[in-house]
């Protein structure tokens, strides 16, 4: 059983590496903006703010650089992230299966289901 310790070293690890991947993948797909949304749309407080920006958005200025700022100052990363089940719903079509494969193994990676993403 890892430790709650090893956790976070292989976490510290890998991350970088499946972020940079989701990152490389939204751009491929044509899901990556040169808009920035707008301040109401960024201070949501909804879910994934999917009351003010499709999915790609949030992940693309939301969940990318939350994640590379706590991993660049040393702070606590989550436990545990459950992204792929709205990332079902949002990138359903056939060609988005990349994205959800993406964020399966960033999910896995959190919630310790595999150490070896």
């Amino acid at each position: 059983m890892k430790t709650s310790q090893n956790k976070s070293i292989v976490l510290r690890q890998k991350l970088p590496v499946l972020l940079d991947n989701l990152r490389d993948i939204l751009q491929i797909h044509d899901l990556w903006s040169s808009t920035v949304p707008s301040e109401q749309a960024m201070g949501s407080r909804a879910p994934f703010a999917c009351d003010s920006m499709p999915l790609e958005n949030w992940l693309q200025f939301v969940f990318l650089p939350k994640l590379e700022h706590l991993l660049e100052q040393q702070q606590r990363l989550p436990e545990n992230l459950a992204i792929l089940p709205i990332a079902q719903i949002a990138f359903s079509a056939k060609h988005h299966e990349p994205i959800l494969l993406a964020i399966e193994k960033i999910d896995r990676l959190f919630n310790a289901a595999e150490y070896s993403a």
